[in-house]
C-alpha cells in the first residue's frame, strides 16, 4: 500500500516541511520513492471525485492527508478495509 512520489512528496507537501520529527525514508519501487499508507481514515466527496484522509505509516497524525482516490493505486487493500469498516460501523 504505497503512493508514488509524482504525486505526494515530503519536498512538495507543505504539510511535511514543517514536520519537526524524524522523516522517514520512503521505499525505493521501480526507482521510484514510495510512502507507505498505514491506513485510510475517511473519506469525503471533492467536485466529482472522491477523496481519503491517509493516514502514513511511521507518521505522526498531524501528517494526515486528503488524497485524491485516482493517485491511490497501490492502496485498493486500505480502501477496501476502509468501506468495510464504515459499513459495519453502518449495521
Amino acid at each position: 500500500m504505497c503512493l508514488m512520489k509524482t504525486c505526494w512528496h515530503n519536498t512538495e507537501n507543505p504539510s511535511l516541511k514543517n514536520n519537526t520529527e524524524p522523516v522517514p525514508l520512503p521505499n525505493i519501487i521501480n526507482e521510484e520513492e514510495e510512502y507507505k499508507v498505514k491506513e485510510v481514515r475517511n473519506h469525503r466527496k471533492q467536485e466529482h471525485s472522491t477523496q481519503f484522509l491517509v493516514h502514513w505509516k511511521k507518521y505522526s497524525n498531524k501528517n494526515n492527508q486528503w488524497i485524491p482516490e485516482t493517485v491511490l493505486p497501490y492502496t485498493k487493500e486500505a480502501i477496501q478495509d476502509y468501506w468495510k469498516s464504515v459499513l459495519s460501523q453502518n449495521l
